[in-house]
């Protein structure tokens, strides 16, 4: 599953799935229940995304179950996940004692009478929450589909494992004055990640994934001056550095422009 692919189905993509083999089934008592499956995505023809459960697959499938809170870990090789189908309940992307989890709560109607159980769930204590929406039904339905048909399936794709320590090498080697043996390689599998595209556009990508590694792991940490000093060249040509103490995302023309973003994720990871 890659990120160009998810842009290329986004708006006109297709799902089929073996429904049959990716039920909820066999499942104790309790409102709020890990059930996960792994599973395999193949994108058929440029045009439909079809789910399979397989052992070895890159992805998990989350199932929706009437009146239960189902989630999952995205552990090991799982670098994107799927749940469905909502028509209303909601969707819950977190993070929990160093692990990623994915939700599908379910709303049943209006009332929230299962809510509680989720948010007092004892295996999810101290949880941080990076994404959470209600998923309603389609309001888009193409003609010729029934309303029951609208039913929405939602992919999340992330970026983990082997993509983090990829990003890392590269920013190693992203100034001048830096290098890192293994940046050549790194950056290929970052490319490979990202699934291609207008050249400029992946490159921006890159640049913001490097950019921003090594200062946004600063914040999160609570350096106190998460980069010391930026460089510039000067009208002769020569390099100046410049301290950035007091003002940790620069001034003036060239500060940065992600302050936002940053403090955002910063936020989103205590």
């Amino acid at each position: 599953m890659k990120y160009a692919d998810l842009i290329k189905l986004k708006y006109n993509g297709r799902l089929t799935m073996d429904e049959a083999s990716l039920l909820a089934s066999n499942l104790g008592a309790g409102d709020t229940q890990e059930a996960s499956f792994p599973v395999t995505a193949d994108i058929v023809e440029g045009k439909s995304i079809e789910l399979k459960l397989s052992s070895g697959g890159s992805g998990i499938w989350v199932p929706y179950l009437a009146r239960r809170n189902l989630y999952g870990f995205m552990d090991g090789a799982a670098s994107w996940a799927a749940s469905g189908p909502y028509s209303g309940c909601y969707f819950e992307v977190g993070t929990s004692k160093g692990r990623t989890y994915v939700a599908h709560i379910s709303r049943e109607g209006e009332t929230d009478a299962n809510i509680a159980s989720w948010e007092n769930n004892a295996a999810l204590a101290g949880k941080t929450v990076l994404f959470k929406k209600r998923i309603r039904m389609a309001t888009n339905v193409p003609t010729g589909m029934t309303a029951s048909q609208g039913f929405q399936t939602i992919i999340f794709a992330a970026i983990t494992g082997s993509a983090v320590a990829a990003t890392r090498v590269v920013a190693a080697a992203y100034h001048p004055h830096t290098s890192h043996s293994g940046a050549d390689a790194a950056l290929a599998q970052l490319l490979d990640l990202l699934g291609g595209g207008e050249p400029e556009l992946v490159a921006a990508r890159v640049a913001i994934l490097v950019q921003a590694c090594e200062a946004t792991a600063g914040l999160v940490r609570g350096d106190d001056l998460p980069v010391p000093a930026t460089r510039r060249v000067g009208p002769d040509g020569a390099i100046v550095l410049i301290g950035l103490a007091g003002r940790p995302f620069g001034a003036g023309a060239r500060r940065c422009p992600g302050e936002a973003h940053a403090l955002a994720l910063v936020e989103g990871a205590r």
